[in-house]
């Protein structure tokens, strides 16, 4: 079954703000900024461990090394279930450290700095005047959007799996990752510009691409999934059937 990829994972990390929630233009120097700036770093590892964790999963299935019935889609069947707890307790230790009060002076209230409330799919999660309630639907939104990108690209390949059919998937699993890594890397430069205030308080930071940087990793994504035949796309359970529809669903989805 094909599916369409239901979240944008790369939202979630931009300065640590929730994907429906415009970030506000406040000083670089400021304790407010430094804590965004912190929730983005360590929510940016913890997408890392838990793309990767579900991944690494699919690749063992693929290889006959752990059961043809594990749900490599899933973040807490994740065999690297261990570096995922860790770097979730980092991003609650660092939302202690940076947005508490704890070494430096306390941060604006999470209403101030545009965390009203958490968006679907973790709308019944709260978030109050406490930055445990902002960690807790940062990891919410992690956990359901990483696993929608995984199931996307992934879905559950076939087994047994024919070594062509295996490297493909893996192509479109690493390809996936190196554009959702340059998005970050460009919503979160663009985030910082705007609080410095070298960029417009209006600048979309979601599409923003003033130096075609991510036109490029488009299009180094469209060439790694046109490595792949349709025919062997239409045999995988990903999100498209033809490289064009699994690019643009990976694009669009990250």
């Amino acid at each position: 079954m094909k599916r369409a990829i239901t979240g944008a994972v790369v939202a979630l990390t931009m300065m640590g703000a929730p994907p429906t929630v415009s970030a506000q233009a406040i000083p670089a120097t400021t304790t407010d900024a430094l804590c965004r700036k912190d929730l983005h770093k360590t929510l940016s590892r913890l997408t890392r461990a838990s793309f990767q964790g579900m991944v690494n999963c699919h690749k063992l299935r693929m290889k006959g090394r752990i059961a043809a019935g594990s749900d490599c889609n899933a973040e807490a069947t994740a065999p690297t279930q261990t570096r995922i707890d860790r770097e979730r307790a980092k991003v609650r230790r660092r939302a202690e450290v940076s947005c508490t009060g704890q070494r430096r002076p306390a941060v604006s209230p999470p209403s101030v700095l545009g965390y009203d409330s958490c968006p679907a799919p973790c709308a019944s999660v709260p978030i109050g005047e406490r930055y445990d309630g902002v960690v807790d639907c940062l990891v919410c939104l992690n956990t359901a959007h990483t696993e929608d990108l995984v199931t996307s690209t992934h879905g559950t390949p076939p087994i047994p799996i024919d070594r062509d059919l295996r490297r493909c998937q893996e192509r479109i699993g690493s390809a996936a990752w190196r554009y959702l890594t340059t998005r970050m890397k460009l919503q979160h430069a663009c985030q910082s510009n705007v609080e410095r205030g070298h960029l417009p308080t209006t600048t979309d930071c979601v599409t923003a691409d003033p130096r075609g940087r991510l036109a490029r990793a488009r299009a180094t994504l469209e060439r790694v999934v046109a490595r792949c035949d349709d025919a062997t796309l239409a045999s995988l359970d990903g999100c498209g059937t033809t490289s064009a529809a699994t690019t643009s669903c990976v694009a669009t989805g990250v």
